[in-house]
């Protein structure tokens, strides 16, 4: 299932790319503070089982009031040290214990107290976030395991990144061109 992206370098490729891409759409807009130009900002982001050449963390900044605008990324997921994919993926196999869930926590080095640490980010700080309370409406009907439930109703992998990826990202109207 979702485990054969978490050796698939050209998976992380195509992902890199979608991070560009969104990165080229969010510098063309303007500052959302001041209305200004954006300029990008990128900076180094270390991740775990992220190849080097795919940690930039694309960031945009105003030239004018200097704040930061961070673009969505599905590579990385908030400020976990560990990639988007294997965030998802690892936090959907923990409702289950089965032996593919306990081989890749091993493999992966995740420890059961940092998937404690992650079923209770997904019950109380995501379910209480802005932006749960806002797409969460885009879904047909409540999910009743988190992630899982909210993962297995997209077609694929991509659209789930893409579906998170606004996640603890500032708001910008993309529709307004410089």
């Amino acid at each position: 299932m979702y485990t054969n992206y978490l050796n698939d370098p050209t998976f992380f490729e195509l992902l890199y790319k979608i991070d560009i891409d969104l990165a080229k759409e969010y510098r063309s807009s303007p500052c959302p503070d001041c209305g200004k130009t954006l300029h990008f900002a990128n900076y180094r982001r270390k991740s775990r089982y992220i190849d080097d050449k795919y940690s930039l963390r694309f960031s945009v900044c105003c030239s004018n009031c200097r704040k930061r605008v961070r673009i969505p990324s599905t590579l990385f997921f908030n400020s976990f040290v560990y990639g988007a994919v294997f965030f998802f993926v690892i936090s959907c196999l923990s409702n289950s214990n089965g032996h593919c869930y306990k081989m890749l926590a091993r493999r992966f080095k995740v420890s059961d107290r940092t998937l404690r640490k992650w079923k209770k980010w997904w019950d109380t700080t995501f379910i209480s976030s802005s932006f749960w309370k806002e797409h969460k409406g885009l879904l047909t009907k409540p999910p009743d395991i988190m992630p899982l439930s909210v993962v297995k109703r997209f077609t694929t992998f991509i659209d789930v990144l893409k579906f998170f990826s606004p996640f603890n990202c500032r708001p910008i109207d993309l529709r307004s061109r410089c």
